[in-house]
């Protein structure tokens, strides 16, 4: 789809409510996206002063944020196109360092400050149960071969680097620069615990779901065990509650994206930081078809 600075899209969320998002500036694949208070579950009308308005995060640690973010990827085809707004001085002038490589939460920031407001206690619950999860997840040393990983919100603390920048590359290196400012024995753990979480993503229906490079069972000879190694790497780069939809639900997998590059941070870290080359068998093996269950 060709998009124009000042498009207006309804974005669908939940519960049958609509978002609206405005375009606001594009650099080449980029897009930088402006969330508008509009909250509904009709579709705005392009007359509607709101969607000259940006929305405001102040739910739980916000404080008064604009909702804008740069994103990448292919615009959805569900969302709706309603008309075209030019663009304010201000609007040109807005600068975001939050940067996403998918489209699935824009204009959520709407709904979920609709729930501050009017379901909190029902999202501070699922935030709870998602708190739990972690813990849960933090305990994965003892149900694992009494693997020991690293603390799991401090992983996808780290994780969440590659995608602060526009460039994925500069990403990478601001996760290199920060591991490299961690302990030997931290660097490992990092390093143990994404082999888990692609170890874990090892699986047929999850390689059946990457796009044009899919596990086809009638062609199971054109299937490139390394470009699926990839794709998992694109899937975990995306962050907590991506990955563990992606783990549920393996459709969901990045069609036709690759992340070699994350293979290698842990190892450019710790070059990086001893001057060595990094030397680090891990428990669980992250390429494609160790995962026996996974495959079985």
């Amino acid at each position: 789809m060709h998009l124009t600075l000042g498009d207006i899209f309804a974005v669908p969320l939940p519960n049958k409510f609509f978002a609206a998002i405005k375009i606001i500036n594009i650099v080449e694949k980029d897009i930088l996206v402006k969330t508008t208070p509009y909250i509904d579950t009709f579709l705005p009308s392009i007359t509607n002063p709101i969607l000259k308005e940006t929305l405001r995060n102040n739910r739980f640690f916000y404080n008064n944020t604009p909702a804008i973010k740069w994103v990448n990827g292919e615009f959805p085809k569900e969302f709706v196109f309603i008309g075209n707004i030019p663009l304010t001085d201000q609007e040109r002038n807005w600068r975001s360092s939050t940067f996403s490589e998918t489209w699935s939460y824009v204009g959520y920031d709407v709904y979920d400050e609709w729930r501050y407001i009017h379901d909190r206690e029902a999202l501070e619950k699922e935030i709870e149960e998602q708190e739990q999860k972690d813990m849960i997840i933090d305990e994965d040393n003892k149900k694992h071969k009494d693997v020991k990983l690293m603390n799991n919100s401090d992983f996808w603390k780290l994780m969440s680097l590659i995608h602060s920048t526009r460039q994925i590359k500069e990403g990478i290196q601001l996760l290199i620069t920060e591991l490299a400012k961690l302990k030997v024995k931290e660097i490992k753990l990092f390093e143990e615990t994404l082999s888990f979480k692609l170890y874990l993503l090892d699986t047929k229906e999850h390689a059946c779901n990457i796009g044009e490079h899919s596990f086809r069972e009638e062609k199971p000879n054109t299937f490139s065990v390394d470009l699926f190694l990839y794709a998992r790497c694109a899937a975990v780069s995306k962050g907590e509650k991506i990955y563990n939809e992606i783990l549920d639900i393996p459709k969901l997998m990045p069609k036709n994206e690759f992340l070699e590059e994350l293979l290698d941070v842990a190892s450019e870290a710790y070059e990086e930081k001893k001057g060595k080359e990094f030397i680090f068998n891990t428990t669980y093996d992250k390429e494609t078809f160790s995962n026996k269950e996974g495959w079985s």
